[in-house]
């Protein structure tokens, strides 16, 4: 079993939970077609019973999300260099990681913090280090968020970049 929380919701027809409950391999394939997102090899084995039902709209809990190195800067894979991240919060929280992903080895264990014009105070938590930097900030609902990390190692390898932003209030998960 497995699933994955979208960013959006999915359209009307895709967006419904689907159980299907096969019975083992027959001698002959029973005389049906494919079912949405089932495999050859699920088409051969006879359904007992199947249930699908709608499931509810996402609620993104960040809009608008950026992370961009700051220019001018280093840009080379493992050199040292500032992130620019910002995004537009749908609810109140008071604490923000960021934690990239991949490529591998980017490190915040000597960043800082350089608060733009306009923004809250912003804290950079103990637990800030390797790919992972913690900030303890006012995050405000509808209410443009930066936040500008220097400092950073880059990752190993150049390329794509997948980072997880997520906010906390009172110590709760609020999105990610």
């Amino acid at each position: 079993l497995g699933f994955a929380n979208p960013s959006r919701t999915m359209t009307k027809p895709e967006n419904l939970w689907r159980c299907t409950h096969y019975g083992p391999l027959l001698a002959t394939s029973p005389a049906r077609g494919l079912r949405y997102r089932e495999t050859a090899a699920e088409a051969k084995l006879p359904i007992y019973s199947s249930k699908a039902f709608a499931s509810w709209a996402i609620i993104p809990q960040m809009e608008d999300v950026s992370v961009v190195l700051v220019q001018p800067g280093n840009i080379a894979a493992q050199s040292v260099s500032g992130i620019d991240i910002s995004f537009l919060p749908v609810n109140d929280a008071e604490d923000v990681a960021i934690q990239f992903v991949a490529p591998l080895n980017f490190d915040f264990s000597a960043a800082y913090l350089v608060i733009p014009e306009g923004m809250p105070k912003q804290e950079r938590m103990a637990d800030t280090g390797g790919s992972l930097a913690r900030i303890r900030t006012t995050v405000t609902g509808g209410m443009r968020m930066r936040i500008v990390i220097k400092g950073v190692r880059l990752g190993l390898d150049g390329g794509q970049t997948l980072v997880r932003i997520t906010s906390w209030t009172g110590g709760m998960l609020q999105n990610g």
